[in-house]
């Protein structure tokens, strides 16, 4: 197996206002790097209206859970990073995983290796994205938006354990009409299921649980403009090209096949001949 070049040290550094500027969506792809927002500070999260569950509001997030991993880049330094998952669910929250194993044991799941951070505008990240990303994979990752899973430590800080691509993200990042003109990417949502809470608990206020943990926080909830939002994006025309595209693939494929089967009946037409025609005459001698 050969090694690998490093990394661009410039992919994994913090976006600086002027490439993520206010109202500029969640994700943006260039070349190769992905970045954007986890969660914006003062967005509170969908799923628990009247609470300003807000990412600053859960304190200091211990993000050693996710960046397990550190990188050499081709500058020299290294960067800890994780692994930004898209096609897998949150546990617990009515998607389809079942364990919390469940987000991880994939790795065709992987759409990049992102590092994160914190500042006053929210929870960061940036990174490498996926080389095998087919272009509509490109185009659903920057479709979705960022979100997050994390688990309360029992001391009551919060531990980041993923993040991951979703439809519908609890802390929206919203596509504002002044950064259209400014970039190409669409912002798509759908509907979800609420995530499950424990009821005597408060999710972003430090607990301590009888069992010494405390419940998950899926960074996932409904969004009032899904059905809206998410048909603006089916009719737009880089989607629009994309879905005609595949259709048109799909009848040459479907034609093809059709003159094969036709190709493969003409040549075994003799042979359906000569076996009517024993057989028949093996008839007529039992007869």
């Amino acid at each position: 197996m050969s090694q690998a070049l490093p990394m661009p040290a410039a992919w994994f550094r913090e976006p600086t206002e002027e490439k993520l500027p206010p109202g500029s969506g969640g994700v943006h792809y260039k070349d190769g790097r992905v970045y954007g927002w986890v969660a914006q500070a003062g967005e509170p999260h969908a799923a628990y209206p009247g609470k300003n569950l807000t990412i600053e509001s859960l304190g200091r997030i211990d993000t050693t859970h996710f960046l397990r991993a550190k990188f050499r880049l081709d500058d020299g330094s290294t960067v800890k990073a994780g692994a930004f998952t898209m096609n897998a669910g949150h546990h617990r929250d009515g998607a389809e995983c079942e364990t919390a194993a469940c987000q991880y044991d994939d790795t065709r799941t992987v759409a990049g290796i992102v590092t994160v951070g914190m500042n006053a505008r929210g929870m960061w990240f940036s990174g490498a994205a996926a080389p095998w990303l087919a272009e509509w994979d490109r185009t659903v990752f920057q479709a979705c938006q960022p979100s997050y899973h994390m688990r309360q430590g029992g001391g009551g800080a919060w531990q980041l354990r993923a993040v991951l691509s979703v439809p519908v993200p609890g802390h929206s990042s919203p596509l504002l009409a002044s950064a259209v003109a400014e970039r190409s990417n669409l912002a798509l949502v759908a509907s979800m299921s609420a995530p499950m809470t424990s009821t005597d608990t408060s999710p972003g206020q430090p607990h301590t649980t009888s069992g010494g943990q405390a419940p998950d926080l899926p960074g996932q909830a409904p969004d009032e403009s899904a059905t809206s939002a998410l048909a603006a994006a089916l009719v737009s025309p880089p989607v629009l090209d994309r879905l005609l595209d595949a259709l048109d693939q799909r009848a040459a494929d479907r034609q093809a096949a059709r003159a094969e089967i036709e190709q493969l009946t003409q040549r075994l037409a003799p042979a359906r001949m000569d076996l009517a025609a024993s057989f028949a005459a093996k008839v007529k001698e039992g007869i």
